[in-house]
């Protein structure tokens, strides 16, 4: 038992050699961009093939002598040439190790070299008809143990004496079959963990590259998007009655809010302002359905209303997806100030007075936008003095979230407003935007952010009268 133990011992120590220098060939920019992507060329076998030649006959050479024969891991390199590179890289490798075997005599010098040549050559076979990368661990080590079973009986069947065979067999079957599987295993676990290594980063790099287009896409999205809300904001051409001015920010790429405004006369300015349910390309794409229908339904004369309704049964029809938006829209008469107002569901403006007072207008709620069909839809009727501005929202400004998970609110809005009522109108949407920046800090944005002033100047006439 002794000399087992000994023989098991020099073996592994012989077999840890192989096994460090196979994992050196394996970071090989060859065995990475060929070998291991199943790639045989026949540089890249012929490579393979002389490596674990050469690896077959340190197995020789580093052998433990025992009665006129070898113990050793001859097998192992033929093995592992032909479970990685395919049929005739084993054959190869083992008749390299063979080769330099047979000239080297001895006791099993026939049975031994045959039983190199077979093995790689089968092992090549297998990893032919498995047509994978490799065959496993536990398929690599039941290979290694059938092949050196096999080589033992070829021993016994070739050797002579037979009883000198016999005795040659007892003594290094068990350390030959632990070496040389202990070592497959090994190196079966490096190729595993390669191919893994390989898998992960090919999942990683496909991952990045559907990221990539994907935010491609979106910024391609998000520009198109943005190039459908206005930025021209003085009128084309300009107008000298009224001052206005709107931002919007979107939590993701691309959102669902939506600010709009024209002029459906010489002296109709329409204006609106709306939030979708959702968020991202799905929104969007709703946004841009709504703004559509606004501004193709908007006519001189068509009460605000009555527009709504029209918009709302557009909006119903093939939703699907049961997307909904609020929205509030308004039409102020240039000449005079005054404005017709609808509301379905969205946020009531507030109305900053000439003598610097604030208050909210008070709206009909009215029902969200394409939810149902039979919505009904009231106008109110307001007025601005020369002077006199009107704030519109959406939620993502009163429903910011500080890193304290505090919001914004309706109320802290209205005293900002108050306290800054002397401002023009882009000053006024600076002025939100910026507060909204500070009190989120470093919380993130959770919903659209978009703002819309407008300052009524009034005609000459007006002012003058005023």
């Amino acid at each position: 038992m002794d000399s087992i133990s000994s023989l098991v011992i020099a073996l592994i120590a012989n077999m840890s050699v192989v096994v460090v220098v196979a994992y050196v060939i394996t970071r090989t920019r060859v065995y990475l961009t060929d070998i291991i992507k199943h790639k045989i060329t026949f540089s890249s076998g012929l490579f393979l093939a002389v490596v674990f030649g050469a690896f077959s006959i340190y197995g020789t050479v580093s052998a433990v002598k025992v009665n006129g024969a070898y113990a050793n891991i001859r097998d192992l390199g033929p093995a592992i040439a032909g479970l990685v590179g395919g049929p005739w890289v084993g054959l190869c490798a083992g008749l390299v190790g063979a080769t330099h075997r047979f000239f080297d005599g001895g006791l099993s010098q026939i049975p031994c070299s045959i039983a190199t040549v077979i093995i790689g050559l089968a092992a090549g076979l297998i990893q032919r008809k498995l047509r994978k990368p490799f065959i496993g661990v536990a398929g690599a080590v039941t290979f290694m143990v059938v092949a050196e079973s096999f080589h033992m009986l070829l021993v016994l069947a070739l050797a002579r004496p037979f009883t000198d065979a016999l005795m040659l067999v007892k003594q290094i079957t068990i350390p030959m079959l632990i070496a040389n599987a202990c070592g497959i295993a090994v190196f079966s676990m490096i190729i595993m963990n390669l191919i893994k290594e390989q898998e992960t980063q090919a999942e990683r790099d496909a991952i990045l590259l559907a990221k990539e287009h994907m935010e491609s896409e979106l910024r391609v999205a998000r520009d198109i998007q943005m190039s459908m809300i206005p930025k021209v904001f003085e009128g084309n051409p300009p107008r000298d009655e009224y001052e206005l001015y709107a931002t919007l920010r979107p939590a993701k790429e691309v959102g669902g809010d939506l600010y709009d405004f024209f002029m459906i006369d010489e002296n109709q300015l329409f204006f609106t302002i709306g939030d979708v349910s959702d968020k991202g390309v799905p929104a969007a794409l709703f946004m841009a359905m709504t703004k559509t229908l606004l501004k193709g339904l908007a006519t001189p004369g068509l009460d605000p209303s009555a527009l709504l309704t029209k918009v709302n049964a557009g909006l119903v029809e093939e939703n699907e997806s049961l997307m909904f938006v609020t929205l509030m829209c308004g039409v102020i008469d240039l000449r005079t100030g005054k404005m017709q107002l609808t509301n379905a569901g969205h946020n009531p403006p507030l109305i900053v007075r000439a003598d610097g007072s604030v208050e909210w207008l008070k709206l009909p709620v009215g029902m969200v936008l394409g939810v149902d069909p039979d919505a009904h839809y009231t106008t109110a009727e307001a007025s601005l003095a020369p002077g006199e501005m009107i704030v519109a929202y959406t939620d993502g400004v009163t429903e910011a979230m500080s890193p304290e998970h505090k919001v914004f609110s309706d109320g802290r809005l209205h005293d900002l407003v108050r306290d800054n009522n002397k401002d023009s109108a882009k000053d006024m949407v600076v002025c939100i935007n910026d507060a909204v920046t500070l009190f989120a800090d470093s919380a993130p944005q959770s919903d659209d952010i978009t703002t819309l002033a407008i300052r009524y100047v009034g005609t000459q006439t007006v002012r003058a009268a005023a």
